[in-house]
């Protein structure tokens, strides 16, 4: 059976009204795949929606500091047998991990819009009996900039800016470590001094099996001061005026968040309707 965390459901109609009044983005507000899905679908779209707010994604979908950002990861036991003979046709996996793979995928198609992608990504690395998916929000603009602006690493990899953000983000998965390291470093938003560092210091650690000190740059998200928009940097390393304009910019949009979820999110007992139309008059 899928391995899902319960968490709290919370209508989705005033975290899109949100996503409005700080993004000022009407196609946010298409919500016809949504409507149609099942209602327990819609209660995991709206958790997952909550949830990447409360978190880095927050910039992503409310900001441009991040092209792409880890919403949730699930591990679903979708792998054969391993003593299966090879070449031997595997039978299905267990419905139940069949159906959340099918639902998560549904749920990505009906939050998507032409501005920011829900994407489903299964993880290279297996974990028998499980195979680890991502769900990742991406706002596709910054992502095809973030391309564009590095041809020399993607276009070997046959990335281009309007190669479709799912195919980016496997083909990245896809690479041997240095590459996978670099390449996730770029599409996550973070600094080139902070990419080249982890890059250069698992090249080290590989060929002198010693640890490179490192420090951790944390920029805050609602859920925690540490630990989600995070970047390793040198140990002795004082942080440069793009490490702070970074840390400033997301400051910022956080401030923003804070207020706004404190003001509408917790009106559960408004109707949508007016929860929206209030939203509107901010």
């Amino acid at each position: 059976m899928a391995s899902m965390k319960k968490k709290s459901m919370m209508p989705l109609w005033p975290a899109i009204a949100l996503l409005w009044v700080l993004t000022g983005c009407s196609s946010y507000t298409s919500l016809r795949a949504y409507k149609k899905l099942p209602d327990a679908d819609r209660q995991w779209a709206d958790s997952l929606l909550l949830y990447a707010l409360d978190h880095e994604a927050l910039y992503t979908l409310l900001d441009t500091l991040k092209p792409i950002s880890s919403v949730q990861m699930y591990r679903l036991p979708l792998l054969p047998d391993s003593t299966l003979p090879k070449g031997k046709m595997p039978p299905a996996p267990a419905t139940a991990a069949l159906d959340s793979l099918e639902r998560l995928g549904r749920i990505c198609r009906a939050l998507s819009n032409r501005k920011i992608a829900w994407v489903l990504i299964p993880f290279r690395q297996a974990d028998y009996p499980y195979r680890n998916v991502q769900v990742y929000a991406v706002r596709q603009l910054v992502l095809q900039q973030k391309i564009a602006a590095y041809p020399g690493y993607f276009a070997p990899y046959g990335i281009a800016p309007a190669t479709p953000a799912a195919a980016t983000i496997t083909q990245v998965e896809n690479m041997q470590a240095y590459d996978r390291w670099r390449g996730y470093g770029f599409l996550f938003g973070y600094p080139l001094h902070a990419v080249d560092f982890f890059v250069e210091a698992g090249k080290s650690q590989d060929s002198t099996k010693k640890f490179v000190e490192r420090q951790f740059f944390n920029i805050p998200v609602y859920g925690g001061n540490s630990g989600y928009f995070t970047y390793a940097l040198p140990k002795s390393y004082t942080p440069a005026e793009a490490d702070s304009a970074l840390y400033r910019a997301a400051s910022q949009t956080l401030a923003r968040y804070k207020v706004l979820r404190s003001k509408w999110l917790g009106r559960k007992t408004l109707p949508t309707a007016n929860i929206w139309k209030r939203m509107n008059r901010v």
